[in-house]
């Protein structure tokens, strides 16, 4: 896994928060009004009339509300308004709706709402535990309506207005997971062409109050996101979070040559593995590892068995190359950059086709894996 880096990380986020907190403060506003239409403070009219939302958003969040055995077919239009009242609401409604009232008034103050949509990626879990903890929101099992409107309210579908605009500035090119695919951002003429997928480092679905945090949104690859971590439960006791850590030497790529094909660069001559250079009890060796099932983030994406059975070749490309450079050409190699003054990363990249230096990973696939290789094969060049 390679670190989120941008000079600009809290810049972006701030920009976000500035953002993002319009349409939520409109939901919140919405469910207020509902609120006060189901006991009879407010009018069908007034929560009709209010444009904070779109029309289908306010049939949804009404609809969450009253009991379906009562009202079917759903509401859906004006005239059905009228049937929001506390006498038609499903039973969990009159003993929570205290609890989504305090909810609202919490998120309407914006230093608490800004605390919620930027607190730090090492920070969040527990966040997000304690605002539960504090209004008596229990478990996705025991409390799955208000997980529902929590969901609505903190909706990740809003997300989707800033998403080209946060990828873009992030200038993240590759996915942190697995540093194996590009990401690019592709605006033209105005209108979003490609961007990550952004996952929820703590999944959504369990922890209602992250939906749209900031550092819980990770830039990721489809397959990263939506094949292989999907809503698994990482946590950072056994999980490294991309805006907090990369693999660094904790991790590396090696490989062990057998000779099974005449050329040296056949993919089937290598086999490919990740070395740990940490104590094998530590907490980065669970975080990268895993020491359980499904555990560590080698093992949740699935890198060694990935990049064994599709990266191989780049091995034998790598290798030949190092060895050439090791050769006794290689101080004449590095004279003639010299001379046009190249330095020694420029040579590199060059010469293997990629970034040198850790910071610079999420700019290309395979820079992790390249360095790797290379650094075992001639280490003095890294000296």
């Amino acid at each position: 896994m390679v670190k989120i880096e941008c000079d600009r990380l809290q810049d972006i986020a701030n920009e976000y928060f500035e953002k993002v907190k319009v349409p939520i403060i409109n939901r919140l506003t919405f469910y207020k009004l509902l609120i006060r239409v189901l006991t009879g403070s407010s009018t069908a009219q007034e929560l009709f009339d209010y444009e904070g939302v779109h029309f289908k958003t306010k049939n949804k969040g009404v609809n969450f509300f009253l009991a379906k055995k009562k009202l079917d077919p759903k509401i859906k239009n004006r005239a059905q308004y009228d049937n929001i009242h506390i006498s038609n609401a499903a039973i969990w409604v009159d003993s929570s709706i205290i609890v989504l009232e305090k909810v609202i008034a919490f998120l309407e103050e914006e230093r608490n709402l800004k605390d919620l949509v930027l607190v730090s990626a090492l920070e969040s879990h527990d966040m997000d535990l304690a605002l539960r903890d504090f209004f008596g929101i229990g478990d996705k099992e025991s409390s799955k309506e208000l997980f529902k409107i929590l969901a609505h309210i903190i909706d990740y579908d809003m997300f989707d207005m800033f998403a080209y605009g946060i990828a873009t500035q992030l200038e993240v090119n590759t996915c942190p997971y697995c540093n194996r695919n590009y990401i690019n951002t592709i605006i033209k003429e105005g209108k979003g062409l490609i961007r990550p997928q952004f996952d929820h480092f703590f999944p959504k679905t369990e922890h209602p109050f992250l939906g749209l945090s900031f550092f819980n949104l990770i830039p990721s690859c489809y397959y990263c996101n939506a094949n292989l971590k999907k809503a698994f439960k990482t946590h950072h006791d056994f999980n490294l979070h991309p805006y907090l850590a990369g693999y660094g030497d904790a991790c590396k790529f090696t490989f062990l040559y057998k000779e099974l094909r005449p050329s040296k660069k056949h993919p089937e001559n290598y086999s490919l593995f990740l070395m740990s250079g940490v104590d094998n009890k530590s907490k980065l060796y669970r975080q990268i590892f895993g020491t359980g099932k499904d555990e560590g983030n080698v093992t949740l994406f699935k890198i060694q068995e990935i990049y064994h059975s599709a990266h191989r070749d780049i091995i034998g490309e790598l290798v030949d190359r190092a060895e050439r450079y090791g050769s006794a050409q290689a101080d004449s190699i590095e004279k003639f950059f010299g001379m046009l003054n190249i330095g020694r990363a420029d040579f590199y990249q060059f010469y293997f086709g990629n970034y040198m230096y850790e910071k610079d990973f999420n700019r290309r696939p395979m820079a992790k894996l390249t360095r790797d290789i290379v650094k075992q094969m001639i280490p003095d060049f890294f000296l």
